[in-house]
Formats: C-alpha cells, structure tokens, sequence
C-alpha cells in the first residue's frame, strides 16, 4: 500500500532531480539542452551567470527553493487553501482508496526537514 512517505519521498526526488538537471542547464557549458524549449534564453543566462561569477551551488539553492515553492503551492491547491476550493476539492488517494490525508503541503515541508534535505 502507498504510504505519504512513498508519496514525499517521490516528490523530493522530483525536486532534486529538477534542481540538478536545471542547475545544469544554466551553468554547464556542454549541458544537454534537448529537453528545453527556450535554449536561447538559457545560453544568456548561463553566460550572464559566468561574466558574473556566479557559483552553481548559489543558482540550484535558489532554483531548488522556487520548486519546492511550486510544490508546496500545488499541494496547498490539494489541500483546500485556494479559492477552488469553494467549488470542490481535489483528494489524493491510493489504488486501495485510502486518502492519503490532509495539510499535504506542510508534511511535506516536515518531510524535508526530517530527511534532511531542508535545514
């Protein structure tokens, strides 16, 4: 059975994954940009991030940051605390249709903090 763990733990995959690989994109020379639609615009800011003398371990922070925001947002969307849910909710359950419960996005934050990948 799926557990909320399973579910952060995949979540926090997610977000390292993204982070990395767009941390990549815009601070490598020979990142593979094949999975991107704005190359250009990728190719400026990785050259204005090098004339500037920006580390990569600044720019995955702050774009590790912005997706977990995005993830936290979308959580707070299931959760209930946007004006959707005036019309309706939207629940998350298991394929044994156990929800997998309420105040998603802030055990999720717990998660992170309790893994370690939150300080």
């Amino acid at each position: 059975m799926v557990e909320k763990s399973d579910f952060f733990h995949d979540l926090a995959v997610v977000l390292d994954t993204w982070s990395q690989t767009s941390t990549d994109s815009l601070t490598a020379d020979k990142a593979d940009l094949l999975w991107m639609e704005e190359k250009d615009g990728c190719i400026r800011m990785r050259e204005a991030f090098e004339k500037a003398g920006v580390e990569s371990s600044a720019v995955r922070a702050v774009l590790n940051e912005c997706f977990r925001g995005l993830l936290v947002s979308a959580l707070s969307i299931i959760d209930g605390a946007t004006e959707m849910a005036e019309k309706g909710r939207v629940h998350l359950v298991s394929e044994d249709g156990e929800p997998l419960g309420e105040d998603l996005h802030q055990e999720f934050v717990n998660y992170l903090f309790d893994t370690g990948r939150l300080k």
